[in-house]
C-alpha cells in the first residue's frame, strides 16, 4: 500500500493486475482491428503528423475503452491519451498515460 496523509490508499498490486488486464484486452482489441485494416485499407480515418503514421479507428476505439474501464475502476484518476489529449493541465492526482 501507497499513502500519505492527503491521499486515499492505492492498492499498487490491484492497480497492476487491472493494468495488465486492460493492456491484454487493448492488445487484443489491435489484433482483431489490424487483421481487418489489412483486409479493408478503408479503416484509415486521418493523418497524423507525417504520412506514415495514420491514426485509426482501432486507435481511437482502444483509447476510448481504455479511458471508459479507466474511469469506471478509479474515478478519481485522470487519462492523458495519445488520441485524445487535449493540453489539460497536470495535477497531484493519480494520472494514466496512454500511448
Amino acid at each position: 500500500m501507497i499513502a500519505n496523509d492527503m491521499s486515499p490508499q492505492v492498492d499498487v498490486d490491484e492497480i497492476l493486475a487491472f493494468t495488465i488486464k486492460l493492456a491484454l484486452e487493448a492488445g487484443e482489441m489491435i489484433r482483431v482491428g489490424q487483421a481487418r485494416r489489412f483486409a479493408c485499407e478503408s479503416a484509415v480515418e486521418a493523418t497524423k503528423v507525417n504520412t506514415v503514421d495514420l491514426v485509426t479507428e482501432v486507435d481511437k476505439a482502444v483509447e476510448a475503452s481504455i479511458l471508459k474501464r479507466i474511469s469506471s475502476a478509479y474515478p478519481d484518476h485522470k487519462f492523458m491519451g495519445e488520441e485524445t489529449y487535449a493540453g489539460e493541465a497536470i495535477t497531484d492526482d493519480p494520472t494514466w498515460i496512454g500511448s
